[in-house]
C-alpha cells in the first residue's frame, strides 16, 4: 500500500470464526506477504528470498514470531474496517503498519537474514 524507509502500510482482508480470529489471520497474512512474497511498490520486501529453506532452517524463530504472535511488537498502527458476517464466518478488512526496519534488525540479530548493504 505505502512505505517509507522504516514503515510499510498494507491492507489485508481475512475471514475467521470470530472478529478476533479474523483480525489475527489478517495480521498474519499481511506479515507473511511482507516476509515471503513482497508487497507491490515496496523496495524493502520480500525480506526473505527463499521461504521454504528459511522456514526449515529457522523454525524456532518463525514459531516465536508467527505462532507466538510476537509480530505484534512490530505493528505500529492497525485499523479495522467494520467486520461483516456471512455463513458463520466473520470478514475483516484491516490496514496495518509494520516497522520493517525493527523487524529486519531482529531478523539480522537472530541470523535469519544477512545485513542489508555494507
Amino acid at each position: 500500500m505505502e512505505n517509507d524507509s522504516r514503515l510499510v502500510t498494507v491492507s489485508s482482508l481475512h475471514h475467521g470464526s470470530s472478529g478476533a480470529q479474523a483480525q489475527m489471520f489478517a495480521e498474519r497474512n499481511a506479515l507473511e506477504n511482507l516476509l515471503f512474497k513482497g508487497i507491490a511498490g515496496c523496495y524493502e520486501v520480500p525480506i526473505v528470498a527463499d521461504e521454504q529453506a528459511s522456514m526449515q532452517t529457522h523454525k524456532a524463530f518463525y514459531d516465536w514470531l508467527i505462532t507466538g504472535r510476537e509480530y505484534e511488537r512490530y505493528i505500529t498502527d492497525r485499523t479495522a474496517n467494520p467486520a461483516s458476517s456471512s455463513g458463520g464466518l466473520v470478514t475483516i478488512n484491516m490496514t496495518i503498519t509494520f516497522d520493517v526496519q525493527a523487524l529486519r534488525k531482529e531478523m539480522e540479530k537472530q541470523g535469519v537474514i544477512k545485513k542489508f548493504g555494507i
